[in-house]
């Protein structure tokens, strides 16, 4: 009896040793197959970052430059020739955390040659652009009403000019058909992004017919023509329009239709100029499922107009990741950053001021009266969807 006592026991052993193994074998397995998952899920998420670039985009309204700027500049130059610094200095700092940098030219670069101007027909010095270039702006459009001011010479000029700047992509006029039909592709890491630039008309001004230069304006059928070659071109579109009412807060009907219609044809970034006031921020629905980020205005980078809401500005500051494999875009950060166009009496002084530096101090300075930094920031939390303002 006691023999097969033991043997029974040695038996329950095994079978207990036996499924001990099975046990830890199941255990492991599983643990092993929990720990790849999590490594696959970790290496798939490596990949995707790697896959992602991030792209920054700074965009400013109107730089219109009256004869009290370009003065200015003169009289603080101390070899002769012109020193804009002081106007733009407080905003250069802005300008460091973004890859582009984008302007509209309100006015022509003909340069002294063709005698320097003001409103109503402009003409600027070309070193305004060297000094643009110099603190970063990398994308400039020159389709706006103005750009025939100084005729077709000044258009020649302000093109011939802009080949000086390699490290800037001018779009908006071209000197012939075919440089029109180049479309204008900047680009970051392998991501390229399509800059596209058109205006609602230039004054009544037309370019004569025997001239081979071209000026973008606005076209449903030309820009929509335009946006698929972009498509196939470059990751990223970005259409630039100066478009809407002068001195009007609220887009228009036909700005609204426009921008749903680009939309839908999946251009990725809107901007607009010309009302040389603020407009709405709006994010609009592609056909794709993405987003395309509108902004209506961004009202005077610098003037010297003389209507209190004109003096309030924006800088438009979009952040985003573009993913290759998936050609997806991903905001990350849209803002509307306000800005002051500061000047005392007799049109001295001219210089932009970031509103979260504005005080009212420099207020009872100005030379348009009743201007405060509360009458700021209440006419941009009036106009614009507060989440996108940042008063920083």
């Amino acid at each position: 009896m006691k023999k097969n006592s033991k043997t029974a026991s040695k038996v329950i052993l095994v079978i207990f040793t036996l499924i001990l193994i099975i046990l830890f074998a199941l255990i492991f397995s599983l643990l092993t197959s929990q720990k790849s998952a999590d490594q696959e899920a970790e290496e798939a998420k490596q990949a995707a970052e790697t896959n992602s670039t991030e792209i920054s985009i700074l965009a400013v309204g109107d730089n219109l430059i009256h004869g009290p700027i370009y003065r200015q500049a003169k009289n603080r130059a101390t070899d002769g020739g012109y020193d804009f610094s002081y106007a733009y200095e407080a905003i250069v700092p802005y300008l460091a955390d973004f890859d582009f940098k984008l302007i509209n030219q309100e006015t022509p670069l003909g340069g002294e040659e063709l005698g320097l101007s003001s409103y109503p027909m402009f003409n600027s010095p070309t070193q305004l652009g060297d000094y643009l270039s110099s603190i970063g702006f990398n994308l400039v459009t020159h389709a706006n009403n103005h750009v025939l001011d100084a005729g077709v010479q000044g258009i020649t000029n302000t093109i011939n000019y802009w080949k000086t700047q390699p490290n800037v992509t001018m779009g908006g006029i071209y000197e012939s058909p075919t440089a029109a039909d180049q479309l204008q592709i900047v680009e970051k890491d392998g991501v390229k992004i399509a800059f596209l630039t058109y205006t609602y008309d230039t004054n009544g001004l037309k370019l004569p017919a025997d001239s081979s230069a071209v000026i973008n304006y606005i076209d449903s059928e030309k820009i929509l023509s335009d946006v698929a070659k972009a498509e196939e071109m470059a990751d990223i579109t970005l259409v630039m329009l100066h478009w809407g009412n002068e001195y009007e807060p609220q887009a228009n009907d036909q700005q609204k239709q426009l921008s749903q219609l680009l939309a839908d044809a999946d251009v990725d970034i809107i901007i607009g100029s010309h009302p040389h006031v603020i407009q709405d921020v709006a994010t609009l629905p592609q056909t794709d499922g993405g987003k395309c980020v509108c902004f209506y205005s961004l009202g005077n980078f610098i003037s010297a107009q003389d209507r209190p809401a004109t003096m309030l500005g924006a800088m438009a500051g979009i952040k985003l990741n573009y993913n290759a494999d998936k050609d997806e875009i991903n905001f990350t950060k849209v803002e509307f950053i306000p800005i002051v166009n500061q000047y005392n009496t007799g049109f001295s002084n001219i210089h932009i001021v970031p509103l979260a530096d504005y005080t009212d101090e420099m207020a009872s300075q100005h030379e348009v009266a009743g201007l405060s930094r509360g009458y700021f920031e209440n006419l941009v939390k009036s106009t614009v969807n507060e989440k996108y303002i940042n008063i920083r």
